[in-house]
């Protein structure tokens, strides 16, 4: 009796639409959740990154020579983080087994350490760079601020 009451609600057409609105509905919220959570961590890295290249025009545009100045950098590993973990050991029929998993408190990974994201290119443009001076003076900042290596880094002459 209860199946044949549901297949005939599905032969309605007006419930078949309200079902399938429904269906969608709940696809929409579950996406933007899942979307929300992947730009909370994506805006905190870009702000990080916007951060890093504010600083470095900054002291970049004090040194003689160098004039007008933009930067862009360039990350490939976004925060990476140590967590605490618990191990626990059973043994049953002679056999052992050893399970690790992470510490909860709240229903959140206890997280001991917080890597930064790591540079892997710097694009600095600039009036000075046609100076041999100044592009050594850039490139010794450049490397000492951020720790890249001079391969990293790029020097062009803005037009």
């Amino acid at each position: 009796m209860s199946e044949f009451s549901i297949k005939k609600l599905f032969e309605n057409k007006v419930f078949k639409y309200i079902f399938i609105t429904l269906i969608v509905v709940v696809f929409i919220v579950l996406a933007s959740i899942v979307f929300n959570e992947n730009s909370k961590s994506s805006s905190t890295v870009n702000n990080y990154v916007l951060d890093l290249e504010e600083k470095l025009e900054k002291h970049l545009k004090k040194i003689d020579g160098v004039g007008k100045v933009e930067v862009m950098l360039t990350i490939s590993a976004f925060n990476e983080q140590d967590i605490a973990l618990k191990s626990s050991t059973t043994t049953s029929n002679g056999k052992t087994e050893t399970v690790t998993e992470p510490v909860l408190i709240n229903g959140e990974p206890i997280v001991l350490k917080e890597y930064p994201p790591k540079i892997t290119g710097v694009l600095i443009i600039c009036q000075g760079a046609d100076d041999l001076m100044v592009l050594y003076k850039i490139q010794s900042v450049t490397m000492t601020l951020l720790d890249v290596n001079i391969n990293d880094i790029e020097i062009l002459k803005m037009k």
